[in-house]
């Protein structure tokens, strides 16, 4: 997906292409801006969760998913909430 017109052109670049336009602009960065985009490569390479999940996880990944686009899910208010009460009641027992 673009988020500006820009980007959609960089969707388009090769590979070589990508990597001699970020290291041009990587040159203009400041050194904490260097360090963030040292940071986000460091984790754009790393596996993503969903790809170590295994086939079955993914399936029941996916029908929660299913449960909660038909409105079958708690909202998170109520979740928290919940989770407030038991911490409550846990330091009140310690």
């Amino acid at each position: 997906m673009c988020i500006s017109a820009q980007s959609c052109y960089y969707a388009f670049m090769t590979k070589s292409e990508a990597i001699a336009r970020i290291a041009a602009d990587a040159e203009k960065l400041s050194d904490e801006q260097l360090e963030g985009l040292a940071a986000l490569t460091a984790a754009l390479v790393q596996p993503s969760v969903y790809s170590t999940l295994s086939p079955a996880e993914k399936t029941a990944l996916g029908l929660a998913l299913d449960r909660l686009d038909r409105g079958e899910g708690i909202p998170g208010e109520e979740v928290f909430a919940r989770f407030d009460a038991r911490i409550a009641a846990a330091k009140a027992r310690a």
